[in-house]
């Protein structure tokens, strides 16, 4: 199981509107947030809880896990670019171009999280050289002064 079968099935999902997006299909598979759904598909191994809860609620996704992906699905895969007409390019390229934008913010929204749990995680050292720094500033004033 990898999230590029994940992320594809959510995709999928978005096309026949039985989600609106990746929130959308977080907090139907029981996710508190779109966040927490990100960290576990960010996990390698992908945890087992995760395909338990995307079984659960829809159980299609058992065929997609054993490779059997729907004949749309693999219709499309095999479609030469090049050989689309200019008004099926644009769709496949906005599509596309939907899916980078919400993978950008699944992204953003991790970095943010890491970058928050990096700063609490790392306040504490920060503050004992500032401590020493200060220290030091005021053992140099009070020298210069007697």
């Amino acid at each position: 199981m990898n999230k590029t079968l994940i992320k594809r099935f959510v995709a999928y999902l978005k096309g026949v509107e039985k989600v609106e997006n990746q929130k959308d299909f977080a907090l139907k598979i029981g996710y508190k947030s779109e966040s927490a759904f990100s960290q576990a598909i960010a996990k390698e191994p992908i945890p087992e809880e995760l395909t338990i809860k995307i079984k659960k609620v829809y159980p299609e996704f058992n065929s997609w896990a054993n490779g059997n992906l729907p004949a749309e699905i693999e219709i499309q895969e095999n479609i030469n670019f090049e050989d689309l007409g200019i008004e099926e390019k644009l769709n496949l390229l906005y599509q596309q171009n939907l899916e980078l934008k919400e993978e950008n913010e699944n992204i953003k929204d991790i970095l943010d999280e890491m970058s928050l749990t990096m700063e609490i995680s790392l306040a504490p050292i920060l503050r004992h050289f500032k401590l020493k720094v200060d220290n030091k500033q005021n053992a140099q004033k009070n020298s210069s002064i007697s």
